[in-house]
C-alpha cells in the first residue's frame, strides 16, 4: 500500500472515531465523576490498583471523554469537555495506549491545548484511561 493511501486510510479512520465521539457528546453520553477538584489539585494521593487486581477485574462499562487538555500533572491530566463545567480528571496507567496525530506517543509528548479522545472506565478519582488519542492544534 502506498504511503499516500495509508495516510488517507488513517485519516478516514480518525474521522470515523471523531464522529462517533462527537455523537456521544451530542447525546450526552460523555461521563465523568461529579465534584472534580480544581485543575491545580489534579494530583491525587491514592495509587490505582494493579490491572490484575480483583478491583480492576470488576470494571464497569467503558466511557468516553472528548475535549481539550487544560492541566497535566504526573500521570494525570485534566480534560475540559463541553458537557460539564469542571474538567474530567483522566488517570493514565502504564498500559494506556497513547497516540498523537495518529502515531504512538508517550504522555510527555502531549501538552496543554491538545485535543483528546479518551476511552476508559470510571473511577471515584477520575476516568482511568485505556486509550488516549490526541491531536495537536495547529496555529
Amino acid at each position: 500500500m502506498s504511503p499516500h493511501r495509508r495516510r488517507v486510510v488513517a485519516a478516514v479512520g480518525l474521522l470515523v472515531v471523531a464522529l462517533a465521539i462527537g455523537g456521544a457528546i451530542t447525546l450526552g453520553l460523555v461521563t465523568a465523576p461529579s465534584g472534580l477538584p480544581d485543575t491545580a489539585d489534579v494530583a491525587l494521593a491514592q495509587e490505582l490498583p494493579p490491572e490484575d487486581s480483583p478491583e480492576a477485574a470488576n470494571e464497569s462499562p467503558r466511557h468516553t471523554a472528548y475535549g481539550v487538555i487544560v492541566a497535566m500533572h504526573d500521570q494525570r491530566i485534566g480534560v475540559k469537555v463541553k458537557a460539564q463545567a469542571k474538567p474530567v480528571i483522566v488517570l493514565i496507567r502504564p498500559i494506556t495506549a497513547v497516540r498523537l496525530n495518529g502515531k504512538p506517543a508517550q504522555l510527555e509528548d502531549l501538552k496543554v491545548g491538545d485535543e483528546v479522545a479518551v476511552v476508559g472506565r470510571p473511577d471515584p478519582r477520575g476516568l482511568v484511561a485505556r486509550t488516549l488519542t490526541a491531536r495537536q492544534r495547529s496555529g
